[in-house]
This record gives C-alpha cells, structure tokens and sequence, in this order.
C-alpha cells in the first residue's frame, strides 16, 4: 500500500518537475524496457581490445605501428609483457624482426555529456568541481588531451564547447549555470548519435575516446533501446564513464535510474560514482589518462616493393584479440636507415650543459633499386629539428646536438629526394647515463683534429688540383716555347701550329716566330755585309726594314661603309661583326660573325684563322681550314659578304 502511495505521488511530481503527464505512460514503458533490455546487455563481457592508432611506412622496408591494448576490466594492457603477432600480406613475420622501440603520447579524447532535468538544480555546483577536477595538468595535458561537452536535449546531444584543449576553456564553460531542461530528454539517442559520430568528433584519429555521462539516469522519450547503446560502445572500443546525479523529483524510479547509469558503466568497460563521491571521479581521470600513451612497434620487411599491404596484428595466446589495417608504399619510394648497432647505443657523460658532437653513418635507397638524388636532409633529436646536414656527406657526417637529456632520446633521420619523395628512418633509442667519466662508443665518437683538416682540404681537393693543373701546363708550354726558340728544328714537329691554336699564347708565338725570322734575316743581312768594308755597308737590315711599307687589306666588297684600306700594324688582327670582340668590326654586315677570323703576323709572313664563324672563312674560294692558312700577296679573302684583298708591298 506504502509503494502504491508512494508511486502515486510520484506521478504528479513527473509533471510539475519537468516531465510532462502525457509522457507518463512512455516514461514506464521505456524503464520497463530498460529492465528487459539491460538483462541481455548486461550478460555480454567486456572483451579484451587491440587498437592500431598510427602506422608509419615512410621507414620502408621498416614499418612502424603505435598500439593501444585494453584489458576485459577496461584498463591498459602492457605489451611489454605480451608477444606480438604480425601478419604481413598474410605472411608471418619473424618474432626476431618484431620489436618494442618505445611510447608515444596520442593524447585521449573525452566527450562530457550532461543531462540536466528539473530536478537536478542542486548539483550544478557539484558538476562546477567535476570539471573543474578534469581540467588539471594531472587529468588533462595541455596541447595533448581534448574534452568535448555536450548536453543531452529532447532528440538528440547539442554541443557546448567543441574540442578544446586549454584547462580556462573547460573551466569556463560552466561559468554561467546552465538552465535546466524542462521538457523530457533523449537520453539514449543522444549517446548513440555521440557514439556514431565520433570518428567525426576526434581531433585525431589515433586518440582513444571515452564518453563521461553525467545524468539521473531515466529516458522517456528515445527511439532506441537502451541495450543499443553498450553493444555500439562494445563494438567502437569506447568505455562509458557514468556519474549519477541526483534527481529530488523522483522517488520510485531513482534507483532504477542509478542502477542503469552502474550498468552500462560495467557493460562498456567504464567507472560508475556519483557526484558525492570525487575520489571516485578521479579514478575516471586516471583511467582514461592511463590510454594517452600508446607502445611503438616496429617490423621489417627485407626486400619489399611498392604497393598496398593488408597488416593484422594480434596477441599470442588470445586469438580473438586482433586488429587490422594496411599500408601503402609508393613504388619509387626512398628508404633511409640510421646505421648505428644496438650495442653503440648507451653513452655516459658528465654534463649536458654543452652541445654533444657525436658522428652518424646513414644507407638512403630507392624500394624500386634506382639511384636518385637527395635534395635535402635533417637530423631530428627528440621530436625537433635540430641541424640541416650536408646531402653530400650522409654516409658519414659529424653533428653537434645541444637538446640531449639524462635518459632516453629518440633520433631520426628526415631525407626528401629530387621528385619531392619523403622518408624518415626508423626511430633509434640513444640512452645517455651520467657518470664521472665520459663513455662514447667509438662508432660514434667525433673524428680527430687531424681527421677534420684533412676532411676540409679534401673537399677543396679538386679546387687544388685544378690549381696545380694550370700551374704545370703554364710551365710545359713555356718551356716548349722556348724550347722551339732554341731550337729550330723542333718547328718540324709542327708543334708551332698546334700551340698558335690556344689564344692566350698566339700572340706569344707570333712575336716569336717574327722575332726568330728578324733574327734569321739579320744574320743572313750579317753575313752578306760582311764582306763588305765598313765605309761602303749602307744602312743596317733594321733601318730598311723600318722603311719598308707594311702589309694591308683592301677592302673590295663590303655593306659596311669603311676605310678601302685596312693596316696590319700590330701582330694580330681579329675581324668580325662585333666592335667588342674584334680589333675591326663590319657592324651592318650580318653575314659576319661577331668574331669571324684572326690574321697572325709569323715573322715576315701573315697567316689567317677561322674563329668558328657561321659562314666561314675562304681564300681564292678556299676554305681555311682549322689550322689556317699563308698568305700571299694578291690573295682574295671572303668573309661572308665581305671580299678583301691581301697587299704585301
């Protein structure tokens, strides 16, 4: 009779409280729903999950994955403990090529759902202090973690505060008490619209996400049973964390209501409390705190192609724990791998408040076997860029890396090749120890003084060289030039010819060759005067020839108005187009190249050269070939348009 009283009075207290009288008779049949339909969802075990959150392929033939594994209780699993199984394009991998290499922060994603009915004003402070407890650097690290808020309405969850990162946002958001809903709300339907959309939700698809229900626990009006909403969470991998509030509107059905939010916590691998209970919130936080770090793994592939490669990977010994997905190598795709051996791996220093130079070697390939070029490299020391390194020297190059910790570091290798492909190398662990002593394994010791100058004048080594070079053929050709000059008969070798052909050293032979032919002529003029008397000798064989009328060109036929007559006074003479490049220019002309020929004086004889013209150059319609030809006087010389004459009086 008391419990009959007791539901009575409750009746009236639905409709003034918030829930409206014609919703009554949905109100029961929805909780006697909840009853029958938690009964079979209730008898479902969580099961064991595995979570691949991030797969890296740019280490080719090294593939990289972060895993995340959870425990039949909802709590991290260590996989330090477990042996892994791979299998790759449905081949096993060797356990020996399977391997730990350390943790990476994904960060976790809480979606914060309220339900706030007439009723349930008096806990509004108490969720000020459930929020407020969430946003601390203990439960919540800047930059990482993400809370979103949302509120449960009559269809369906409206958002309060999108993806926040920043303790003051979630703090705030509660700053101006939220009015109470009073009409019913879609409790279920909200959760599963939050539970379908969360892949859209995450700002990151490898975070793990958790939903944090803050409610009295009664739903009226939901399309959706409440046995739908821990089998989706089952499904997606998303514990439910409930916190009860209390609703002083309702009498019989507050149990009830509590009971559903313990549930579907224990159903979906979540911690059920109340809002009384803060020690117990807190354990939510920690929970879902313990899934922001996620184990690196990494497996080797020898001798892997471009291409798309289904992965699965599991649990040795739990066959029903498994997770799948697939990577993609692009068929050019580089490879770079750090070549330092796990024993050289440890150092022992005595400070750090200095930049640690240490030496790398490096092996950058090509998946598809070619040969490319790296257009740029970087050194990347716990997750930062610390120095550009000389593409040229990767095999082995020295670094000076001011980031170290005591502990564990993590270094990479980031190279982008000449088609704009990029590959970083698998992530290698350089433990560094403090001590008295310093100990540097000597793979990667630094090389010595002597080494570095001797590096540094190898690399100007061919700068040197060329140096050198030009020093020894300067010397060769002088000496064969004076050699020549000494020695006439070498001019039979014909060599005279061939070094006229250089043009930093035709000026040379021509006043040498005009200098051995005057000299020639003198001792010819010497010997004739000889047998003459003193008094009857005349002027000397320089005298007359400083009388004698010099060699000229008349110009016979030219578009361009110039002198008729063109003087040989100096020992060359270059024609062409250009006023730039030649000594006399026929500018109107472009039947003449720029720099069209030269004519050498040799001893009392002229001899003219073709310089490459495009029309080239003709004497008596012969062409003059490379190593030129004498001319004589009377000889006619064309040079494109242009006709010359060669006078030698």
């Amino acid at each position: 009779m008391n419990e009959t009283k007791n539901l009575t009075e409750s009746v009236p207290m639905l409709a003034n409280g918030g829930r409206p009288i014609r919703h009554r008779l949905i109100y029961w049949v929805g909780l006697l729903a909840m009853l029958l339909g938690w009964s079979f969802a209730a008898a479902q075990p969580v099961a064991s999950r595995l979570i691949i959150s991030h797969t890296d392929a740019t280490s080719a033939p090294t593939i990289e994955m972060s895993l995340l594994a959870i425990d039949g209780g909802g709590n991290p699993l260590d996989l330090s403990s477990q042996t892994i199984t791979i299998l790759h394009n449905g081949q096993p991998v060797p356990p020996n090529q399977i391997e730990i290499v350390g943790t990476r922060d994904m960060g976790t994603f809480i979606v914060l759902v309220v339900d706030i009915p007439t009723g349930v004003q008096g806990e509004l402070a108490a969720i000020q202090s459930i929020v407020d407890q969430l946003a601390t650097e203990q439960n919540m690290r800047q930059g990482t973690d993400y809370v979103a808020i949302y509120r449960v309405d009559a269809a369906a969850a409206s958002q309060l505060l999108p993806p926040e990162t920043f303790h003051n946002g979630v703090r705030n958001i509660f700053a101006t008490p939220l009015t109470p809903t009073t009409g019913s709300t879609a409790l279920i339907d909200s959760l599963m619209g939050l539970l379908n959309n969360m892949d859209a939700l995450k700002p990151d698809p490898g975070m793990a996400a958790a939903i944090v229900l803050m409610s009295d626990g009664t739903d009226a009006v939901s399309t959706q049973t409440r046995a739908d909403v821990p089998i989706r969470a089952a499904q997606l991998g998303i514990p439910i964390h409930t916190i009860w509030l209390n609703n002083v509107n309702l009498q019989a059905t507050k149990e009830a209501g509590r009971e559903y939010m313990s549930q579907l916590a224990q159903g979906t691998g979540g911690v059920a409390t109340n809002t009384a209970n803060l020690e117990e919130v807190q354990t939510i936080w920690t929970r879902i705190a313990a899934f922001r770090t996620h184990t690196i793994i990494q497996y080797t592939v020898p001798g892997i192609v471009g291409g798309t490669y289904p992965i699965v990977v599991g649990l040795q010994g739990s066959p029903g724990v498994q997770a799948a997905t697939s990577v993609s190598l692009p068929a050019a795709a580089p490879s770079v791998v750090i070549d330092l051996p796990p024993e050289s791996r440890t150092l022992t220093l005595r400070e750090l408040n200095q930049p640690v130079e240490l030496s790398f070697s490096t092996n950058v390939t090509w998946l598809d076997g070619a040969q490319r070029s790296i257009n740029s490299a970087q050194l990347i020391v716990n997750g930062l860029v610390v120095q550009e390194l000389d593409v040229t020297k990767l095999d082995r190059f020295t670094v000076s890396i001011g980031n170290f910790v005591f502990g564990t570091n993590r270094i990479q290798i980031v190279v982008i090749d000449s088609e704009g492909s990029r590959a970083t190398s698998p992530e290698i662990t350089l433990t560094i120890n403090q001590g008295a002593q310093e100990v540097i394994p000597p793979v990667i010791q630094p090389p010595s003084s002597t080494s570095r100058l001797w590096e540094r004048l190898a690399t100007f080594r061919l700068y040197i060289f060329g140096c050198l070079l030009i020093i020894v053929l300067i010397f060769v050709f002088a000496g064969l030039a004076f050699i020549m000059r000494k020695f006439p008969i070498l001019r039979l070798l014909r060599l005279e010819n061939t070094l006229r052909r250089i043009p930093w050293l035709r000026p040379y032979i021509a006043n040498m060759s005009r200098a051995q032919a005057m000299g020639r002529q003198a001792q010819n003029y010497g010997g004739r005067m000889s047998r003459y008397a003193p008094e009857v000798r005349g002027r000397t064989g320089r005298e007359d020839a400083a009388i004698r009328p010099n060699p000229f060109l008349e110009v016979v036929e030219s578009v361009t108005r110039v002198n008729k007559r063109i003087d040989l006074d100096n020992p060359e003479l270059k024609i062409g187009r250009s006023p730039k490049q030649a000594d006399f220019a026929f500018e109107d002309d472009v039947t003449v190249s720029r720099l069209h020929c030269t004519i050498v004086q040799e001893g009392g004889d002229y001899r003219i050269f073709d310089e490459q013209s495009t029309s080239g150059s003709f004497v008596n319609e012969q062409r003059v070939p490379e190593y030129g030809l004498q001319l004589v006087d009377g000889d006619d010389i064309r040079l494109g348009a242009v006709k010359l004459r060669f006078r030698q009086p």
